[in-house]
């Protein structure tokens, strides 16, 4: 507890200007001096704090939304993945995602041919639902998809065409 004193009134007299109060003279500053270095040795921790202060904890503001959205994947899990669905990729490759598509869809055509190729490659498997079928479109809307193309991974949606290296990024252990 003395410490804390003798800090706030180092602090307190050190906002006074030079030349007025105790420290008029050399040999008053001197010792104070001396005294504020035999304070930071014996309690080194007042430095520390200063020089390193504790950083707050940084908050997930998404965590919410990305429970929400985890918890909506896996209640249509069962549906997205069926064995019955289309499959776009070798046969009998694991599937990785499910692809969303539509008749009204400009970019679906071009989206599925290059997702076609990457699933050869990999080795891996798409399932392929038609947003026209009542159920799909359905499901989209539990899942808050509202484009075309859609990827549905276990763990994430993609709204949109995307490039296929991203995509393969995404599915890639």
């Amino acid at each position: 507890m003395p410490a804390r004193y003798l800090v706030a009134a180092g602090l307190t007299l050190a906002a006074t200007p030079l030349g007025a109060g105790p420290f008029e003279t050399e040999t008053a500053r001197a010792a104070f001096g001396a005294e504020i270095r035999e304070l930071i040795l014996d309690e080194p921790e007042l430095v520390g704090r200063a020089l390193n202060p504790p950083v707050p904890a940084p908050s997930d503001i998404y965590a919410d939304a990305r429970d929400e959205d985890l918890g909506r994947l896996e209640a249509e899990r069962a549906a997205l993945f069926a064995e019955t669905r289309p499959r776009i990729g070798p046969d009998g490759a694991p599937v990785a995602l499910a692809f969303l598509t539509g008749p009204d869809c400009a970019d679906c055509a071009a989206a599925e041919a290059e997702l076609a190729t990457l699933m050869e490659r990999l080795g891996l498997a798409a399932t392929r639902l038609d947003a026209s079928d009542p159920d799909v479109a359905q499901a989209m809307d539990r899942l808050t998809l509202d484009t075309l193309p859609s990827y549905v991974l276990p763990d994430m949606m993609v709204r949109g065409q995307i490039p296929p290296f991203v995509l393969e990024r995404y599915i890639s252990p």
